[in-house]
């Protein structure tokens, strides 16, 4: 399974969503699948982040908000 660090700790929110679909669309171009680490710093991505796994249909494996950058994983599976 690839796993890729996305670092976004440098935007504020909403840049680290926009970032996360513009890489997720790339990956769909390329047929690869499998995790984003996602580093944050702007608290708002504790509701944010969730939220947008939640509507889009992504497993959100962990967050970490306890250090800094904090730190999303999401899988990102195959599309049928």
């Amino acid at each position: 399974m690839n796993e890729e660090i996305l670092n976004v700790a440098h935007f504020p929110c909403p840049m680290p969503i926009i970032k996360l679909k513009q890489k997720m669309a790339q990956w769909q171009q390329t047929g690869v699948h499998g995790r984003i680490r996602l580093l944050v710093r702007d608290r708002g991505a504790i509701k944010d982040i969730p939220a947008f796994c939640q509507q889009q249909g992504l497993r959100l494996v962990s967050m970490d908000t306890e250090q800094e950058p904090m730190q999303f994983v999401i899988e990102i599976l195959r599309r049928v």
